[in-house]
């Protein structure tokens, strides 16, 4: 009986392991997310990937103040939004950003992340950028670009966000230095 049970624990456990490695496939990386990356045609992608997207929609728009159409396209998996993408008016996506905490990384960060949860990742990168009008300090992670927005941090952190634009070198952020409520955006800021 015994035997069994544990016969019955291990095929058990193997299938959790098989479905969880199926599950994540995809993982966004600093151009993009599966055939769905910055310097794709949008009008080329497949119209479906599996376990990634099983649909897209387009729109366009036309913006009078830059005087051209931008193209915005959302995958969506099981009718839940996945991933969005921008392209420009020659069909060349420009922007990809994961719209689902279900993307990740590969060390594991994903859209709307606590902060505090993040920068406690192995890999995580300070980069400053004093020039910037907003968010002077931005991460990276997996050569993934990581905006938490620039109200999101502490005292503490905003010392160390202000000694940085001063200085110009990146400091070490820990958990504390973040507001409770801050999350992650994973993408280039606009």
């Amino acid at each position: 009986m015994k035997k069994i049970f544990s016969t019955v624990l291990m095929l058990v456990v193997s299938l959790v392991v098989s479905v969880s490695a199926i599950a994540q496939t995809f993982y966004v990386e600093a151009d993009g997310v599966g055939p769905v990356r910055v310097g794709a045609d949008y009008r080329k992608l497949p119209k479906a990937v599996p376990g990634l997207y099983d649909k897209y929609t387009i729109v366009e728009e036309y913006n009078a103040m830059e005087d051209y159409n931008e193209i915005y396209c959302t995958f969506s998996l099981n009718g839940k939004d996945v991933l969005s993408a921008f392209a420009n008016e020659e069909g060349d996506i420009w922007s990809v950003v994961a719209a689902t905490p279900d993307l990740r990384t590969k060390s594991g960060a994903y859209n709307g992340m606590p902060a505090r949860e993040f920068i406690k990742l192995a890999g995580v990168k300070a980069v400053v950028r004093p020039e910037a009008d907003y968010n002077p300090v931005l991460f990276e992670i997996d050569g993934v670009t990581v905006v938490i927005d620039e109200y999101s941090f502490t005292a503490a952190g905003n010392q160390k966000v202000q000694k940085a634009v001063r200085t110009k070198v990146a400091p070490t952020f820990v958990a504390t230095d973040f507001t409770s409520e801050a999350v992650i955006s994973l993408g280039a800021p606009w």
